[in-house]
């Protein structure tokens, strides 16, 4: 066997060795020769952008990006998900384990890595976080009157235009875009609330009446 391995590892060699001399091989000059000439890539550049802007295709680009980039801010990518119909509550334990050594802005480790860390030892959830369907109207209209209540309230859309809200409730509002915070808090169902209960959160799907 080893006979047998070491005739193939020499074959293979043979194998690269001619290879790499037929590469080698000088074959004298086929055809006539050119001297390579490669244009100035910034020059081609700024030479298509002006003949953009001569003939108007600038600013009608620029137009279509700042049409778009108003339509993201308007309508971000979200989540579509459905109504509650009946009442769910659970508590999320937010632990995880660090997967390397966190370290501070003087390289100091503040957590090895492997180390088990609640974000709630060190931060608190001041405020309930009430996420909603922006396009929804009575799910609006239940947040509306939950942001009247003397509790710091934070509203989040999982769809909808923050902006549209922001001008009605005249208040920041927040987007969980496409879904990312309802997706980790397990939430299927909205309206929902999450608030802080010790060292857990408090998650809820609510039934509006």
């Amino acid at each position: 066997m080893r006979r047998s391995a070491g005739s193939l590892a020499a074959a293979s060699l043979a194998a690269l060795i001619a290879f790499s001399d037929a590469r080698a091989e000088d074959l004298g000059t086929i055809g006539p020769a050119y001297e390579v000439a490669e244009p100035d890539l910034l020059a081609t550049l700024e030479k298509r952008a002006r003949e953009a802007m001569e003939s108007g295709r600038w600013e009608a680009l620029m137009a279509r990006t700042r049409e778009r980039a108003r339509a993201y801010v308007r309508r971000p990518p979200g989540r579509k998900l459905a109504r509650a119909q009946r009442p769910r509550s659970w508590r999320l334990d937010p632990t995880v384990e660090v997967p390397y050594d966190v370290r501070d802005a003087a390289g100091r480790v503040l957590f090895p890595a492997g180390t088990r860390v609640n974000p709630l030892d060190h931060i608190r959830l001041s405020s309930r976080l009430v996420f909603l369907d922006g396009d929804d109207p009575e799910q609006v209209a239940w947040a509306g009157r939950l942001l009247e209540e003397p509790f710091l309230t934070k509203p989040v859309l999982v769809a909808g235009s923050p902006t549209a809200l922001m001008e009605r409730w005249g208040r920041p509002v927040f987007f969980d875009q496409r879904g990312f915070l309802v997706g980790y808090f397990g939430i299927e169902a909205l309206p929902a609330i999450v608030r802080q209960e010790g060292r857990a959160l408090r998650i809820e799907e609510v039934v509006i009446e």
